[in-house]
C-alpha cells in the first residue's frame, strides 16, 4: 500500500516545543521585535528543501522591500536574526517559504508604530 503526502518530524523537533504549525513549516519560537536592537528574530524549521525570505509590508499592504533570502532544509533548524534597519513605513514583517507551488507564510509579526 502506497501513502501519500506523508510527513516527518526530523531530530530537531525532538528537543523543541512546537507552538504551531502550517504546510511551510513549524514555529518553535515565534517572529519577534526587539526595539532596542531593531532585530527581528525566531526559530522555525521547514518541511521541504528549499529558500525563505523576510518580506516588509507598508500599512496598507503593500510590499516594501524583500531580505534576508537563505536555503532552508528540513534538518536543520532556521535560527532568524535579522536587523531590519530603519522601518520606514513598514508595519508588518512575514516570513515566506518560497515552493514550486507558489509562497508559502510560515510567521509574522505586525511592527510597532514608530514613535
Amino acid at each position: 500500500m502506497r501513502y501519500r503526502n506523508q510527513l516527518y518530524f526530523f531530530s530537531l523537533f525532538i528537543f523543541s516545543t512546537v507552538l504551531a504549525a502550517n504546510r511551510a513549516g513549524v514555529i518553535n519560537r515565534a517572529l519577534e521585535y526587539n526595539k532596542e536592537t531593531g532585530i527581528i528574530g525566531g526559530e522555525l524549521g521547514v518541511f521541504w528543501k528549499g529558500q525563505t525570505i523576510l518580506r516588509l509590508y507598508e500599512e496598507t499592504g503593500t510590499a516594501v522591500r524583500t531580505i534576508n533570502r537563505c536555503d532552508v532544509i528540513p534538518l536543520k533548524a532556521l535560527f532568524v536574526q535579522h536587523p531590519v534597519g530603519e522601518l520606514d513605513a513598514s508595519r508588518k514583517v512575514e516570513l515566506i517559504r518560497l515552493a514550486p507551488q507558489g509562497e508559502l507564510l510560515l510567521d509574522f509579526y505586525p511592527l510597532p508604530e514608530e514613535t
